[in-house]
């Protein structure tokens, strides 16, 4: 059995394991025996208590323990960490591999050798872990920043909120309202801007940067809104990023705030925080998309996008990230306190 994901996040598998080995009564009394960090107390205490009521719900690894509370589960199993490989003698000289978790179950053994029986339990331990923390992650989120879906681009209309997205690229979302507030006067609709001259055009967007391209883009992007979809922006991702200068990220900023399609938008904010939090190692945008929607809630694509932006620019921030302030500091796997 490989076991990447715990070897990669040693920090969380030492906290679950630490957690298992304090409420053991078994392992305390032979501490001397026992690694170093089973002395430690976690502040990780739910993990270990929720390992039985979800046992205790749900039977999927110990057996006969319908008659039981979660404290008498407790006292009648306890867990180990292996670091290294060993043989059991108790299970036919089993081989036990490195950075695996074993429960034994006391009140059920073997008939015949009355060994405590015992499981591999290291992938559902560390799977129900990693899922609570991003749960208490999302729940404080929610907390700070509330549900409400909110675009920080001004807009009254679909492609309004397209052109501001082309323009967003490489620059501030306050920067880009103060150049559209006057742009959309100018050119009050789609055709106005599908008939535009680009050198004007130009000058207009000057400020956002890259304006040689977002202008050429915009203009021509524009032409084929009039021309293909009768003046619609279209919700089909494959027709969006057809579009000139519109590529994943402006799609699902579109889909998500015009038409509500559950959608990650991977923008500077997303990718950096992240990456700090543990979600995802990944540098290309579309690939962190794909790991967040296997990690995040369908209920939480679009409010993540949200909320991370607010994070970044008030705690998480680029240069200067407010560790000891940031109410994600406990789950965060990247915090400096």
């Amino acid at each position: 059995m490989e076991h990447k994901k715990l070897t990669e996040n040693k920090e969380v598998f030492l906290n679950v394991i630490s957690e298992l080995m304090i409420h053991d009564i078994y392992l305390r009394e032979n501490i001397k025996t026992r690694p170093v960090f089973a002395k430690n107390e976690s502040i990780y205490k739910d993990i270990f208590n929720s390992f039985f009521k979800n046992e205790e719900k749900v039977r999927s690894i110990l057996v006969n323990y319908e008659a039981y509370n979660t404290k008498q589960i407790a006292r009648m199993c306890h867990a180990e960490y292996y670091d290294y490989d060993i043989k059991l003698l108790c299970n036919k000289g089993s081989i036990v591999r490195k950075d695996t978790i074993y429960v034994y179950d006391y009140e059920n053994r073997d008939a015949i050798s009355y060994n405590a029986l015992f499981f591999d339990v290291t992938d559902s331990v560390f799977e129900s872990s990693e899922k609570e923390r991003v749960s208490d992650i999302l729940r404080l989120l929610d907390k700070h920043y509330g549900t409400t879906y909110k675009c920080y681009l001004n807009h009254d209309n679909a492609w309004q909120l397209l052109i501001a997205t082309i323009l967003s690229a490489q620059c501030t979302d306050e920067r880009v309202n103060i150049v559209t507030k006057d742009l959309f006067i100018k050119y009050p609709s789609l055709e106005e801007f599908a008939k535009a001259d680009v050198k004007e055009l130009e000058k207009d967007i000057y400020s956002t940067g890259f304006y040689k391209n977002k202008a050429k883009n915009i203009i021509a992007c524009c032409n084929d809104l009039v021309n293909m979809y009768n003046g619609e922006v279209p919700s089909d991702i494959d027709k969006l990023t057809k579009l000139a200068g519109v590529g994943r990220k402006t799609a699902n900023v579109i889909r998500g705030n015009i038409y509500n399609i559950p959608s990650i938008v991977v923008d500077t904010h997303v990718k950096r925080i992240s990456n700090k939090l543990g979600f995802t190692k990944e540098d290309d945008p579309v690939k962190i998309e794909k790991e967040l929607m296997e990690i995040l809630p369908e209920d939480h694509w679009i409010l993540f996008n949200i909320q991370i932006i607010t994070h970044g620019r008030k705690i998480c921030t680029a240069i200067k990230p407010k560790c000891k302030e940031c109410f994600l500091n406990c789950l965060c796997k990247s915090a400096k306190i």
